[in-house]
């Protein structure tokens, strides 16, 4: 490039008016094409020098006047410049740190300039992450890009930070994990077999310098889709990816948990897409909650999971508003459930008869703590009418699994003070059957006529009064 400058500037200067080209030029330009020739022997090391020597017929040099040491100064001279960003977050020593790795003045210029543009677009909380998520933008605009067609490493270590697999860690902070994972080489080393992309994403960021600086100071984390843009990022990677499933249809496999239902929600209705492929316990529950007429998508979800015949689903779906305490959520959950699917537990019932013996303590404890929950915090008894109308307590195998249930530790005191206080009852066939060899139960069970007459086996089998 050099030669055919110089070539142009002697052919110019042929004519009558003399021309004069004036090159700036870091030092490292006439290094970078011979650097692996003088590692391999092949050149002396003042083939550099011999270089610059002979394109310019006379070098000025300039004193280095930036580096880390004063890029400080640099970075508050145009933060100064701007009034929106005069009350930030932005701190000495932060701006001291982030001159270790970002010195040209040139560079400091414009992203401040684009701080500016982005604080004035955005309603940002932190000036501070927003310019972190700036820097991320300009020093890899690669990585950045791959945000919205799900090829970031970054957004891909932030959306499985769960998968690390340290359950302490599971409500930490993204520089907490990031600091973890890296210090801990048995647990990358079962990532890197189990994991490779999450290994992938780890070791981008880990080998970058800068970037490792702002995921372990916890300024690039769960809330960097909010520094992005006001609107094309309100859903994750892998939010993303559920609302594209349903649109295309994909026949969902398990329950999907996603990170951002409401927003889910919204580009599904705007969409006008199936929202029985929408197979997830949280999109159902804030369906439910919102004020809005959402029957038809609800009811669509609810005949896929007859339809799979899904019974975790439900389990995890009912659960999620006792635990919040939730007894409007909680009643509205069981009375469409039955509006649905009215033979569920009878179905319940057949699955178990089946073999589902791995999941009869969770299906267990579920009936149970339905049962209380209803009896503590609903007004209406729509449970314990299901419950009798279907006879879950006459059949094999739930009968069973709830007497084992309200036998135990965890639920028996409850279970007791429902029948003692419940001015609701089931008539059973044989109070021995829930009770066994439980004399207290038995006697509350008797006293409170959880039967249907008089006669019980196991009176009979013993031939005396409890």
């Amino acid at each position: 490039m050099f030669q055919r400058l110089r070539a142009l500037n002697i052919n110019l200067n042929r004519g009558r008016n003399k021309i004069v080209f004036i090159y700036t030029l870091k030092d490292s330009i006439f290094a970078n094409d011979i650097q692996k020739d003088i590692e391999n022997k092949n050149r002396d090391e003042n083939q550099v020098a011999m270089k610059r020597a002979k394109f310019f017929d006379y070098i000025l040099p300039l004193m280095p006047i930036n580096s880390f040491q004063n890029s400080k100064e640099y970075f508050k001279r145009e933060i100064n410049k701007y009034p929106s960003l005069r009350n930030s977050d932005i701190d000495d020593p932060f701006l001291y740190r982030l001159g270790i790795y970002i010195y040209d003045p040139r560079e400091i210029v414009n992203l401040i300039s684009e701080l500016d543009i982005y604080t004035c677009k955005l309603n940002a909380i932190s000036q501070k992450k927003l310019l972190a998520m700036i820097i991320y933008k300009n020093l890899f605009p690669q990585d950045f890009e791959g945000i919205s067609i799900k090829k970031s490493n970054i957004a891909y270590f932030i959306e499985h930070k769960d998968d690390i697999g340290n359950i302490t860690l599971k409500n930490a902070k993204i520089g907490t994990i990031f600091k973890y994972i890296t210090k801990n080489n048995e647990r990358l080393n079962f990532i890197k077999n189990s994991n490779k992309q999450l290994y992938q994403a780890i070791s981008y960021i880990n080998n970058r310098e800068i970037l490792r600086f702002l995921v372990l100071n916890n300024l690039i984390d769960l809330t960097f889709y909010d520094y992005i843009s006001p609107t094309p990022y309100k859903l994750g990677v892998e939010d993303t990816r559920f609302v594209q499933n349903v649109i295309n249809q994909r026949s969902p496999l398990h329950n999907i948990q996603v990170n951002n239902p409401k927003e889910i929600i919204n580009a599904l209705m705007s969409a006008e897409a199936d929202f029985q492929y929408a197979y997830s316990d949280k999109i159902l529950t804030t369906l439910v909650n919102l004020k809005n007429d959402s029957y038809k998508e609800i009811h669509s979800i609810l005949r896929m999971v007859k339809q799979n015949e899904d019974y975790k689903f439900v389990i995890e779906w009912i659960k999620s508003s006792m635990q919040k305490n939730n007894s409007f959520q909680f009643t509205t959950n069981i009375t469409l459930l039955k509006n649905i699917w009215d033979s569920f537990f009878d179905d319940l019932n057949k699955e178990l008869k089946i073999g589902l013996n791995k999941d009869s303590k969770k299906i267990g404890d579920f009936l149970i703590e339905i049962l209380l929950f209803e009896f503590r915090y609903a007004t209406h008894p729509r449970v314990f009418n299901w419950y009798r109308k279907n006879n879950i307590f006459l059949k094999q195998p739930i009968q069973k699994i709830i007497a084992q249930q309200i036998k135990s530790k965890k639920y028996r005191k409850s279970f007791i003070e429902l029948v003692q206080m419940s001015k609701y009852t089931i008539k059973l066939e044989s109070i021995s059957d829930l009770a066994g060899t439980d004399r207290e139960l038995y006697n509350v069970l008797k006293q409170n006529k959880w039967y249907k007459n008089y006669t019980d086996s196991y009176l009979l089998s013993r031939n005396k009064k409890i």
